[in-house]
């Protein structure tokens, strides 16, 4: 079998991050949740962001056999 890795990023501002965790089928639809995990979410992304910016790292890993 042979397996290849290859890394990923993308690298997002706060709108972008915002929208990329609302489009996951999990995310709350109900307004009232909203606000309190936006919130929480804009807390994280400005404890984590280097020049307002945030990279999502992945790993795609393909296996032949």
């Amino acid at each position: 079998m042979i397996k290849i890795t290859l890394p990923n990023q993308q690298i997002l501002d706060l709108r972008s991050f915002l929208g990329r965790v609302r489009s996951s089928s999990y995310f709350p639809k109900e307004q009232a949740e909203n606000k309190t995990l936006y919130d929480d979410l804009r807390t994280l992304f400005d404890k984590s962001a280097i020049a307002e910016r945030i990279v999502f790292k992945y790993i795609t890993e393909i296996y032949i056999s």
